[in-house]
């Protein structure tokens, strides 16, 4: 399972950065090297989590099979016919707009500890349209053991703001996708009803796993439609529930910190890995996964503010804050206590909720997350990819739609599952033909 709040906490674990001509960019992991340009020196794009080296010297990924890159697709000739409407082509400095996320497996390996990713993530130099000018987003780490990664973006960054007097869609000419101010969810949601689909420039690299999904949400799966539902108006009916689990994931041990953070040797000495000048400190006192004294290092999640909190669970985790909107309280969770539910799958866990008063956690065939998603295989070359909303299905491990709302879509996101990674991507659009 990853919604969009756990999605957008682990997000901020990760950290794409740009690799300007000549230099080497670092993306995903602190071992993990990237080259740029479309043919890059043998071993430099070699470099990850594996247990040996290459003949170079380089950390070894896989098979230490070196990138040969692509040749230059002709770009005008695969989009001839074509209007977009682009989401990310990350040919400028910064892609502030994207976000990345991804399981817990990779504690201890994926180890980018930069705070401030978003406002640092750009783009490598690659041909891919045959001009030096090219550029395009570089994700590549691994192994992931668990359900995999992804990253995304959010469609409320992509909608004229209601806040303004004259937000209305007749006054956006050049926003095709505006949805009316008088709709409820006018501010997180774009109308994509006049286009056919998701338009993906991307290659991957030779030992990369081969698929990648490409994946649409709408008013009905989105967890921050049902927040903002609960937000606003409580007692009402719900497109979709969300749950909030408080349990350590792999039944790993919920303890009480007895030193602070910022004290604690282990975590001064994380803390200072990191490229930020922000203060970092947890949320004490309080529960946290695994045992700092141990040796071990419990995953983190910077709130997009000046601080950091801890991978906490019990009471600790079900008061924290919904930082999909600015780290606005969580009224759905905040006070109660982490309390034990089995599932109709047989399935017991931790959740934040009181047994005397508040309803049972929903079963899985109520909760959201369950996006529109469709598989693509990519190859080493360049392609433009063309995914039609007609040919995208929900996988079934939550609340099931006939259709989807293309009147009211909330995001877009490129996903993958366990193992390793090196992705390149182009753009990233709603396409149709003209």
């Amino acid at each position: 399972m990853a919604p969009w709040t756990a999605a957008h906490r682990l997000a901020r674990r990760l950290r794409l950065e740009l690799c300007a001509p000549s230099a080497t960019a670092i993306i995903l992991a602190a071992t993990l090297g990237a080259g740029c340009g479309s043919e890059p020196p043998r071993g430099i794009w070699d470099g990850s989590f594996g247990t040996g080296t290459c003949a170079n010297g380089a950390p070894g990924q896989f098979t230490c099979t070196p990138d040969p890159g692509s040749k230059p697709a002709d770009c005008a000739d695969e989009e001839d016919g074509l209007e977009f409407v682009t989401l990310g082509d990350f040919t400028g400095d910064k892609a502030t707009k994207w976000y990345v996320y991804i399981d817990k497996s990779g504690t201890g390996k994926i180890s980018s500890f930069n705070k401030e990713w978003e406002s640092n993530t750009a783009a490598d130099p690659f041909p891919r349209c045959g001009d030096a000018q090219s550029k395009a987003l570089h994700l590549q780490g691994g192994p992931f053991f668990g359900w995999g990664g992804g990253f995304g973006t959010s469609m409320r960054d992509f909608v004229p703001s209601p806040l303004d007097p004259a937000y209305d869609c007749s006054l956006h000419p050049g926003n095709p996708l505006c949805v009316p101010s008088t709709d409820e969810f006018a501010s997180v949601t774009v109308d994509v009803s006049k286009f056919e689909g998701v338009a993906l420039w991307a290659r991957r690299g030779p030992d990369s796993q081969g698929g990648i999904r490409v994946n649409v949400g709408d008013v009905n799966t989105d967890d921050d439609i049902s927040y903002m539902m609960y937000r606003d108006t409580p007692a009402r009916t719900r497109n979709c529930e969300r749950v909030r689990e408080c349990a350590c994931t792999n039944h790993k041990a919920c303890d009480a910190w007895a030193t602070s953070p910022l004290t604690n040797p282990l975590l001064a000495s994380w803390a200072a890995t990191t490229t930020s000048s922000d203060s970092w400190t947890c949320a004490l006192p309080g529960m946290y996964c695994e045992d700092p004294n141990a040796g071990v290092v419990p995953g983190y999640q910077p709130t997009g503010g000046t601080s950091t909190r801890c991978n906490s669970c019990d009471k600790t985790r079900c008061d924290e804050p919904y930082e999909a909107f600015q780290d606005q309280p969580d009224n759905q969770f905040s006070g109660r206590p982490c309390s034990t539910f089995t599932s109709r799958t047989g399935i017991s866990t931790g959740y934040c909720f009181d047994p005397a008063k508040d309803p049972l956690p929903a079963e899985s065939d109520q909760q959201c997350g369950d996006h529109w998603m469709r598989g693509i295989y990519l190859t080493n070359e360049w392609h433009l990819y063309l995914v039609p909303f007609t040919e995208m299905l929900q996988q079934g491990w939550a609340k099931r739609f006939g259709k989807m709302d293309l009147k009211h879509v909330t995001m877009v996101r490129l996903t993958w599952d366990g193992g390793y990674v090196d992705y390149w991507i182009g753009k990233v659009a709603f396409y149709r033909h003209k």
